[in-house]
């Protein structure tokens, strides 16, 4: 007989993406799953979504994790190239406009 913790694999912190068995890949996303995507095609890292999306980084990295559980893959490029092979992302822009970023502008001047 084994032991528990023979029987419990823990994932190990470089390991990405659903454990062994999970069976999400038939399951829709979410709309904001799909946003994420949409930004993460177009080139958008963590952060920048984050910001885009008024979001936290961590929110951000737990909705691409579920897309990795849903998808049934185990990296953020292999997820795009999914979501391009189901047709759920274009090169076009996304449909989610980035927000300008106005602390980063000068403030007009007054006369």
């Amino acid at each position: 007989m084994r032991s528990a913790t023979a029987l419990v694999r823990r994932r190990q912190p470089h390991e990405r993406g659903p454990p062994a068995g999970v069976g999400l890949s038939d399951a829709p996303l979410t709309g904001r799953e799909h946003e994420v995507l949409q930004l993460l095609a177009f080139g958008l890292d963590q952060d920048e979504i984050a910001r885009r999306l008024e979001i936290t980084p961590k929110t951000v990295s737990t909705h691409i994790q579920r897309v990795l559980a849903k998808f049934g893959v185990h990296s953020r490029a292999q997820a795009v190239a999914e979501a391009y092979r189901r047709g759920l992302a274009s090169a076009a822009q996304p449909d989610v406009l980035p927000r300008p970023d106005y602390a980063s502008t000068a403030a007009p001047r007054g006369h």
